[in-house]
């Protein structure tokens, strides 16, 4: 997963040319967001969200919709917003991932430097890029789910075979017994 989103994130940022990117994941047990995966446009790893709209991405997680701004701070469905205040966003791009009719998280991009106006083709790409990447993101958490249960079955079924202690023999007819008891 880890390297998936890297790769998803520097893709995202060569194809529709922001500064940085990140993913966030939608924690399982509190629903809230986490950061999974932040890189520049360097391709260094980014240990914290700084400077992001927190009202942006809460909307995008929270009604399911995309939020695409050529410059933030301008921009009056956001110009009021505190977060923004601090922020240095310029171009911002926000989407929730959807896959299977769940929300798994929510891919931020943004650049510091405003644009005179987004074209409809980076707009479409950037759309078409959160459906691969929200598919791709949930394939990767169903392997990962799927590989932490076959570890676990395969615990158990080693324990059940060894764990019989009491029954003395390696014969055919007792590993027989054993495989049936398991």
């Amino acid at each position: 997963l880890d390297r998936l989103l890297e790769a998803i994130i520097d893709l995202l940022i060569e194809g529709i040319r922001v500064e940085r990117s990140m993913v966030f994941l939608k924690e399982d047990e509190t629903g809230k967001l986490r950061l999974a995966k932040a890189r520049n446009m360097k391709r260094e790893s980014l240990e914290r969200a700084e400077h992001i709209s927190q009202n942006i991405l809460d909307e995008a997680h929270r009604r399911g919709y995309p939020f695409v701004s050529a410059n933030v701070l301008t921009d009056p469905r956001v110009s009021d917003s505190e977060s923004l205040s601090s922020s240095q966003s310029g171009t911002l791009f926000c989407a929730p991932l959807k896959a299977r009719g769940r929300t798994l998280g929510v891919l931020y991009a943004d650049h510091p430097d405003a644009v005179t106006s987004l074209n409809e083709s980076v707009i479409d790409l950037f759309a078409a890029f959160c459906n691969l990447a929200a598919l791709a993101i949930d394939n990767a958490l169903v392997d990962r789910s799927l590989s932490e249960e076959n570890a676990e079955l395969e615990s158990h079924l080693l324990q059940a075979r060894e764990g019989y202690t009491e029954i003395i023999g390696k014969s055919a007819a007792i590993e027989g017994l054993r495989e049936r008891i398991a």
